[in-house]
Parts: C-alpha cells; sequence; structure tokens
C-alpha cells in the first residue's frame, strides 16, 4: 500500500500532537490561509489577492526554502506548483507536499545527481509530477533541474501557466522541444529586475 505524506517547511511548533491510525500519520503546525494557486495562479480568486510586496517576499522565502533544501538536507523537490504553495495567516508563502522528493545520490566526482523517474502516461495523473509546472529538461533529457521556478514565476504574475497538458505527456515534449529552440513564449508579465 502506498503512503503519501505531505509536510511544509515551517519552524513553528506543532499545535497539535500526532495522531496515528492504521492508515496515517497528521499532525498541525499552523492554520493555512490559502494555496498560491487560489491567490495567485491559474485559479485565482478575485476576493483573494497578494499585494506586491507579499509576492515579492513570499518569493525569497521560497528562494530561501529551496537553498535549504538543496544545499543542506540535500533534498530536490521535482513538484514546484502553485498547488505546492501554500499561504498562512501571515502572509508567508511556505513549500509542501514532499510527495515526489528525491535525494541527492553523488556522482563519484562528487557533483550533485538527483535521479528521476520517467513520466508514464500508464500511471494516473494525481501520481505524477505536474506537467504545466515542469522544467524542460525533464522532458528532453529525463534530468531533474533545480530551475524549477521559472514556470511558476510566470503564473504567478500573468495569473496562468505557459501551457495546460493535463496528462499529454507528448505535448509536452514538443513544447518542451520549442523553448529548447530558443521559441520562448512572451514575458512580458514579469517585473524587469525579476526577468
Amino acid at each position: 500500500m502506498l503512503y503519501l505524506i505531505r509536510i511544509a517547511i515551517t519552524r513553528t511548533p506543532m499545535l497539535c500532537t500526532l495522531e496515528e491510525s492504521r492508515d496515517c500519520l497528521a499532525f498541525a503546525t499552523e492554520p493555512v490561509f490559502a494555496s498560491l494557486a487560489y491567490v495567485a495562479g491559474d485559479r485565482r480568486q478575485a476576493d483573494k489577492k497578494l499585494y506586491d510586496i507579499e509576492t515579492r517576499y513570499g518569493l525569497l522565502q521560497l528562494f530561501d526554502g529551496l537553498q535549504f533544501l538543496h544545499s543542506d538536507a540535500k533534498i530536490m523537490h521535482r513538484n514546484i506548483c502553485a498547488e505546492t504553495v501554500v499561504i498562512n495567516k501571515n502572509r508567508n508563502l511556505k513549500l509542501f507536499d514532499f510527495d515526489f522528493c528525491v535525494t541527492n545520490q553523488p556522482a563519484p566526482d562528487g557533483t550533485a545527481f538527483w535521479p528521476c523517474k520517467e513520466y508514464s502516461s500508464a500511471i494516473p495523473m494525481m501520481a505524477q509530477l505536474c506537467l504545466k509546472y515542469s522544467t524542460p529538461e525533464i522532458a528532453l533529457n529525463n534530468i531533474n533541474s533545480t530551475d524549477s521556478l521559472g514556470v511558476l514565476l510566470l503564473t504567478i504574475y500573468a495569473g496562468k501557466p505557459l501551457k495546460v497538458f493535463g496528462n499529454d505527456y507528448t505535448a509536452y515534449k514538443r513544447y518542451a522541444a520549442e523553448l529548447n529552440q530558443s521559441k520562448y513564449p512572451p514575458m512580458n508579465a514579469l517585473p524587469n529586475e525579476l526577468l
């Protein structure tokens, strides 16, 4: 039986103790206001909005969290998307949902290496990476990349992802090949300093 454990990077104390049952473990660290998908992503709600300063500070929090994961914990998240970023009541952005994490398995020369499991359309979509946020390296070279925030950044500022693929891996690979040939989408939604 497959068990998925979803946790968030946080330094706050637990609000309630660990609850155990035959099929799950659960604990709460803090209340969540919304996911980034409902505030700034492709499912944006008009009544929920992040101010520019909250967005910039939130992105710094995400960068710091990813820096900790890659450098200190030697873990790669692999599924960074608007649905895996939550916002607490203080409007802090936190990364959660570590279902697809992989640990660093250094190459013999000491360089970082994160193994990549190839996408399979035979597996249900819920058990796979979110293609609309995946980096082209995964589709073209079957290589995990630490540069996975680009599509999320564009989604935050434009309000929608570059493309929606569903579980059509062939369409995703075609689009990744176009990006590889420098056929970039318009980036005018991003602030100049971020571009």
